[in-house]
């Protein structure tokens, strides 16, 4: 959260008898702030919205005018964001702010929680500042079928000569988004059947993946499958996410603690970095 002035929206409702309150403001605009109030793990509700006349403030002003029109100016516990510096300082002036009538428990101890997803994406990034060549090697597969739309229909038809599903579509990562790196692999080792059948009808092809490099993708998607879906819960808009994180965190650090016993080099090694910054936070 930035902490440039920004616009405001009030919530009018009743809060009463709610567990956690979600909020989420578009900082370019200014113009919208959602919030949803969960009074139990099974059920989320809007926030009726009611729009006050636009005018600049900062964010922390924003939320203390926010908790005293919602009436729980001395029920707030934590609050959730990103791990970045000038989170850290709208943390503190809003810790400073609700501190001054002792609305925190423990002095505001554990008022500021780093956002899960958001480690979560810092550890996996570690990780893959190291990339095997099997992963080099499918992106390069994945770049020429979608270099042109002849290269497209060809492969289609190979998909459909190999009797695989073509509607699950082969994806194209962005190298720093390593999500898109899990799904564009996930997506490759389906489709394997058909580059080893492209390979013979098309003599352009030439960085078809061979079968111990096609093994070893899949040991790494295997593996990032995990936080995958674990970034996947964490990042839920719609139910509440803390009561995901011990069962989440732990299957994460299996995980990683089992890539760390692995005799492939390379997960071996990338699971350590992994390691290292998860011990971290």
């Amino acid at each position: 959260m930035s902490s440039e002035p920004i616009g405001l929206v009030h919530k009018e409702d009743s809060v009463e008898g709610v567990h956690v309150l979600d909020l989420d403001v578009d900082e370019e605009t200014g113009t919208n702030l959602q919030g949803w109030a969960s009074g139990s793990v099974k059920r989320k509700r809007p926030l009726k919205s009611q729009r006050w006349q636009y005018f600049e403030m900062l964010p922390e002003v924003i939320l203390l005018s926010l908790f005293n029109a919602w009436g729980i100016q001395r029920k707030v516990f934590t609050i959730t964001l990103d791990n970045a510096v000038a989170n850290d300082v709208f943390v503190g002036l809003l810790r400073d702010h609700l501190s001054l009538n002792c609305s925190l428990v423990n002095g505001g101890e554990y008022f500021h929680v780093r956002c899960c997803a958001h480690i979560l994406n810092l550890i996996v990034q570690e990780g893959l500042k190291i990339i095997d060549h099997s992963v080099d090697k499918i992106r390069e597969c994945v770049k020429h079928v979608k270099g042109s739309k002849v290269r497209k229909k060809k492969f289609v038809e190979t998909v459909t000569q190999t009797s695989l599903d073509a509607k699950k579509s082969l994806r194209q990562d962005v190298p720093t988004r390593w999500n898109s790196t899990y799904l564009m692999l996930s997506s490759a080792i389906y489709y394997r059947r058909a580059f080893n059948h492209l390979k013979l009808t098309d003599t352009n092809f030439t960085h078809c993946p061979l079968v111990d490099e096609c093994g070893q993708a899949e040991k790494i998607c295997k593996f990032l499958e995990v936080f995958y879906e674990t970034t996947t819960l964490f990042s839920g808009m719609k139910y509440p996410t803390a009561n995901l994180y011990f069962p989440c965190v732990f299957t994460v650090q299996l995980t990683l603690s089992q890539a760390l016993q692995s005799s492939d080099d390379f997960m071996r090694s990338m699971a350590n970095r992994m390691f290292q910054k998860f011990d971290k936070y």
